[in-house]
Formats: C-alpha cells, sequence, structure tokens
C-alpha cells in the first residue's frame, strides 16, 4: 500500500517526538544540577544521605530564646518513647517510621546526646520500641515486631549507658510498662497477650548478666483492658486499667496481687449506673486519685488503699482527654477541652487549686526549675510557663510534644520534643523530626 504525503509528513513528525523523548530520559541525569559539598540537598534544607553525619556538633538556635538545637532527622516522622536523663547527657528513646539519614532501618532507636548537645551515639532494635524502664547499670527497652499477625514477636533488650543493646527475654505479649522494683535487682514487665489480659513477670539478672524469669501472674477479665500504670509496694503490685465493652459499660480497675499469686479485681463503675470513664491514676497519701469523665463530667475519684471506699469529686465540666503530670510533690491534672487545657494543682491530700498561668497550654511535661514549669502545646504554637506566670515563653512550633527536660546548671532549661516546623526550629526533614533544644527561661 502506498502511502500518500500527509500520511508521510505525520509518520516523519512522531519519528522526531519519539526520538527526542528518549534523548531526554536519557540526558536529564547528566543535565540535573549536583547537589554539591554542603551535604544539602537542593532546597538547601534536606540533607544529603550519601555524605550525612549522624555524629554532630549542636547548632545555634534559630531564635534568641534557644542557645541550642540538636535535631534527629528522618524523611518520615519520628516520635517518642521515653526519655531519661543522666550526668547530663540525654538517652532518647524512640521509633523512627523510615529507615534513612540518622537511622538505619524503620522501627526502634535510641539516640545519646551529651550535655554539651552533640550527638554520641545511636543505638537501633528490632522491631517498634513500646516501654522502657530504668535497671542496674542501663536500662531495659521492649519492642514487638508484625503487630497483629501469627509471627508477632516481642523482645526485651537489655542496654548499657554506652549504648550497647543485647536482646535478653522474649516476652509473651506486647510489652506496656517496665517497672525496677526499689532496693532490688529484679524487675518487673508488663505485656499484654490479648485484649482482655495483662501478665506481669518479675526478672532478676545474675551477675554473668542472664535474665532468670522467677515469678508471674496473669490477670484476665471479661472486659476490654486498657493499661494505665502500675504501683509497686512492698510485695504487692496494685495495676490499674480501665475495663470497658464498647459504649455499654465504663470502669476503673484495679488489680492487687503478689507476683506468683493470683489478681484480686476491684471495678469501680459509678453509682445509679453512671459510666464512670477513667483516663489517669496515680498514688496519693490516702489511696488513688483518677481523672474520669462521670456522669459526662470532669471527675476527680478517690480509691481507699483498703479498696473498700471511693468517693467522687465533680468539677462540672466537660473535657476530652486528660493526664496527670507530677513535680515537686505535687500533682498537675491536666484536662484538655474544646475551650482549651484546665489544669489542677493537687498537693498529698489532693487539695486543689486552678493554675492560672497554664490555661490553654495542654501540657506534656514538667521541669523542676526554681518551682516548677509546664510545657505543651498553645493556640498552634509551644508555651512554656512556671506555675505562677511570672517566667513564660512562646515559641513558634508546629504540632509539639513535649517528652522531658531538665533544669541544667547554667540557669538554662534543656527540652526534648518533637515537631513538624515552625520559627523557632530548624526545618525538619520530613513530617515530623525530634529536637533538643536549651532554652533560657
Amino acid at each position: 500500500m502506498r502511502l500518500s504525503k500527509s500520511q508521510l509528513i505525520v509518520i516523519t513528525i512522531l519519528n522526531v517526538v519519539i526520538a527526542v523523548l528518549v534523548a531526554v530520559i536519557f540526558l536529564m541525569p547528566l543535565l540535573s544540577p549536583p547537589r554539591g559539598d554542603s551535604g544539602k540537598g537542593p532546597d538547601g534544607d534536606t540533607p544529603n544521605p550519601s555524605e550525612h553525619n549522624k555524629l554532630r556538633e549542636p547548632t545555634a538556635g534559630m531564635v534568641p530564646e534557644i542557645v541550642r538545637e540538636t535535631r534527629l532527622m528522618g524523611s518520615g516522622d519520628e516520635s517518642v518513647v521515653a526519655v531519661h536523663f543522666v550526668d547530663g547527657a540525654a538517652y532518647i528513646f524512640g521509633n523512627a517510621t523510615v529507615g534513612d539519614l540518622d537511622f538505619d532501618s524503620y522501627g526502634g532507636f535510641l539516640c545519646t546526646v551529651g550535655a554539651s548537645g552533640k550527638i554520641v551515639g545511636f543505638t537501633y532494635f528490632t522491631g517498634r520500641i513500646t516501654a522502657v524502664g530504668i535497671v542496674e547499670g542501663g536500662f531495659a527497652a521492649a519492642t514487638v515486631s508484625n503487630k497483629g499477625t501469627t509471627d508477632m514477636k516481642s523482645r526485651l533488650y537489655s542496654v548499657g549507658y554506652d549504648g550497647a543493646a543485647r536482646e535478653v527475654v522474649t516476652l509473651d505479649g506486647e510489652a506496656a510498662d517496665i517497672i525496677p522494683i526499689t532496693d532490688s535487682k529484679k524487675t518487673a514487665v508488663v505485656t499484654k497477650p490479648t485484649e482482655n489480659s495483662f501478665l506481669l513477670t518479675e526478672y532478676t539478672v545474675t551477675e554473668s548478666g542472664e535474665w532468670v524469669q522467677k515469678h508471674n501472674t496473669r490477670i484476665s477479665s471479661g472486659y476490654m483492658l486498657d493499661y494505665f500504670d502500675c504501683f509497686n509496694i512492698g510485695d504487692e503490685y496494685i495495676l490499674a486499667a480501665h475495663a470497658y465493652v464498647s459504649s455499654r459499660y465504663d470502669a476503673l480497675a484495679l488489680y492487687t496481687f503478689q507476683a506468683g499469686g493470683s489478681a484480686a479485681e476491684h471495678l469501680y463503675d459509678g453509682n445509679g449506673g453512671r459510666m464512670t470513664r477513667p483516663y489517669a491514676v496515680a498514688p496519693y497519701e490516702e489511696g488513688y486519685v483518677a481523672l474520669c469523665r462521670y456522669d459526662g463530667v470532669a471527675t476527680l475519684m478517690t480509691v481507699g488503699y483498703t479498696f473498700m471506699t471511693f468517693g467522687y469529686d465533680m468539677l462540672g465540666f466537660e473535657f476530652e482527654d486528660a493526664r496527670i503530670l507530677d513535680s515537686n510533690g505535687l500533682y498537675y491534672a491536666c484536662f484538655e477541652c474544646e475551650t482549651g487545657t484546665v489544669v489542677y494543682e493537687l498537693d498529698k491530700i489532693l487539695n486543689r487549686h486552678k493554675v492560672q498561668a497554664a490555661e490553654g497550654i495542654s501540657a506534656d511535661c514538667t521541669v523542676k526549675s526554681n518551682g516548677t514549669l509546664l510545657a505543651g502545646a498553645y493556640n498552634g504554637q509551644a508555651k512554656i510557663s512556671d506555675t505562677t506566670g511570672n517566667r513564660a515563653l512562646t515559641l513558634d512550633m508546629t504540632d509539639v510534644t513535649f517528652y522531658g527536660g531538665y533544669r541544667r546548671n547554667d540557669g538554662t532549661t534543656l527540652f526534648v520534643l518533637s515537631a513538624s516546623g515552625g520559627k523557632a526550629l530548624s526545618k525538619p526533614s520530613g513530617g515530623k523530626d525530634i529536637y533538643v533544644i536549651t532554652v533560657n527561661i
């Protein structure tokens, strides 16, 4: 078949277009601008992975109020599980969602930041960290891999102050807490084998460093259980949890037992069918106090040490979430309301007063600093304030969460936090980075 002149012209044009496209595909890598020698990407903010230095000195703060900043960076969202401070160094245990830049792999990590703000070491773990505790000579960290699958595995690691970690135990269920036993070489680990059970296991460490299982107690309930805390008093444990059945039942559950023995269950579910939804629990001089939603409003519920008596102190407002923070022998009851956070200071017998200086601060942590500093998100920024309001600092930080801090000998205060940006911080490499900042307050 002979082609017309117009057909030949169309075919010629198509061949030219195809040739140009092929040339562009092969030449683009050569035409792209080089990254240069700065260790940063084309935008000047994202580090070049091939030139990334993990053990970095701190940088100067982006605003005058911040003396210096150390940023832990990855291209995903990084979160903190626990922070411990030892001799001025910050031991930051957390989880990364992407394995790049500072993080060798997805999952758990330990970053040690020295007293000068320099990053001095990283340790990586198999799985996602779920709990961290202090033990003799260092820490214990628990991880979980393949959660919710048939090959799910929970591990317990022993971690030294030098960052060296070794797997010591395979756990039954995801770890919820690691509890050091005072004046003893024992450590208790609370795991959650199922949605309606807990397992507390005591371990001792031999002279050779071997972790040996001693006693355990399994708690089972006809209700779904969410873990709050576990308190050790002498030979007895008191485990606090939220017991519930969907939206039909809510109660505070306290389980009392000795390791190796059976647990007694104490349920506090309100009077006259009113649902009691607990959010946080702490011991106090006469028993236990829980922040609850009772009959729809914020309530302080108290339970006596004998577990035979309980009472309600209704505060009269609605809230969405609540937490208890402690500092200098006082508790701070923080209620997250639609209109902002309400904070009460509670003494050892639960006398209370509203902390006006903390109004609106979604407080995450406290720091002992010539009194108490509260730190948290505030109107889309970060705010640090003492309980009198005489010292207060607002910083431009986006989506901020504070994890801990301490007062330094030079009169400044160190905080560990995560954020997704803001003018007060260097630009994150991913969604959220972790920052260690030293602040003039």
